[in-house]
């Protein structure tokens, strides 16, 4: 049975009770991560760094072929040396986003350069975007700044940014929010804008080790000049009064069709396979789709790391073409050593 409470029920009375087999998803250590680290020859590093690219036959073998799908992020390492690269057909070629700050966000890690590499592409290349990891990793950080970016810098999609989310509460639940949709959207989307006032604030010491960029260079990670003024409002209210992003309700999705929009749906694992199918098949042209959230961190009784909706996106359209996934790691987590820790041993 599907039915959480009839399952209960059978095992009460000591019957043995199971949901659908084959509606299961792997256990979340055996689920598609798109990233794999192989360990390569310094000939092989070299050649890489030489020409941008190498054939996959040349640093992969055949018993781990096909783990191997297209768009995967690859990390080579030789030692102490490494190089990242991502799957293009048959060969591995180098990031085509590698040093690039959108926003001002520097990126921390390996996995960081790999979100920042799905998250820039076209979506004419990358329409959907798959980011799971632990809290801290800079999942919606760098989906924020990447919208940005692309919207303010680049003058990209016409419709901005849209941010939705899940309206699942942890822990006991506080009752009806009074307002309109935006009010009531607001308490689920602090998130949003406490990533927003650290984008806004950016990270001097870094803005000035990376100086060097700044001038003469056209890097949108350094999107205003020393004497130009940045825009007001700490929190990123500016952005919402201007309509560089906005925020709708998860509900009021079905039957629309959203085109030349860039999408940010957080906290993904808290929706159904259902409500994950409805987002994605709402997006029209020129739209790119980012779901980003942790299997781990559930909040609805009847979803776990098994059946959630991110999850199920994930596995079902691996290997897709216009499919772009990055699972991030415990150890990637950037927020503080404590939250590091929670998130390895809690």
């Amino acid at each position: 049975s599907k039915k959480d409470t009839l399952r209960k029920k059978a095992e009460m009375l000591g019957i043995k009770a199971q949901t659908f087999r084959d509606e299961l998803l792997p256990e979340i250590s055996e689920q598609y991560t798109g990233r794999k680290t192989i360990h390569v020859s310094r000939d092989a590093i070299q050649k890489f760094r030489d020409k941008g690219e190498i054939h996959i036959s040349e640093v992969i073998g055949k018993e781990i072929m096909q783990e191997i799908y297209p768009n995967m992020f690859i990390e080579m390492r030789c030692g102490y040396e490494k190089e990242e690269g991502r799957v293009l057909q048959d060969k591995i070629i180098q990031l085509s986003f590698n040093r690039y700050y959108p926003y001002r966000a520097i990126p921390k890690g390996s996995g960081q350069k790999f979100m920042i590499e799905a998250l820039m592409m076209d979506p004419d290349v990358a329409q959907l975007v798959i980011i799971k990891g632990p809290a801290g990793t800079g999942k919606t950080y760098l989906s924020l700044a990447a919208g940005l970016d692309l919207v303010i810098e680049k003058n990209a999609y016409s419709n901005k940014i849209l941010c939705s989310r899940s309206v699942t509460e942890t822990g006991e639940r506080i009752g009806f929010l009074p307002g309109n949709e935006q009010e009531k959207m607001d308490p689920y989307m602090r998130g949003i804008r406490d990533n927003l006032t650290l984008l806004l604030k950016g990270n001097a010491s870094e803005s000035k080790k990376y100086s060097s960029n700044k001038r003469g260079k056209k890097n949108s990670s350094y999107p205003y000049e020393e004497d130009e003024e940045k825009p007001s409002y700490e929190d990123g209210t500016i952005f919402f009064e201007r309509g560089d992003i906005k925020i709708e309700a998860i509900s009021y999705i079905r039957g629309r069709t959203i085109c030349d929009t860039f999408i940010i749906i957080d906290e993904a694992q808290n929706l159904t396979p259902t409500e994950v199918k409805t987002i994605i098949t709402r997006v029209g042209t020129g739209t790119k789709l980012v779901l980003m959230g942790d299997p781990a961190q559930i909040d609805r009784a009847e979803l776990d790391e098994r059946n959630n909706g991110l999850s199920y996106a994930s596995e079902r359209l691996k290997g897709e073409p216009t499919c772009w996934q990055i699972t991030m790691t415990n150890e990637e987590s950037v927020r503080s050593e404590l939250a590091k820790r929670a998130t390895m041993l809690l």
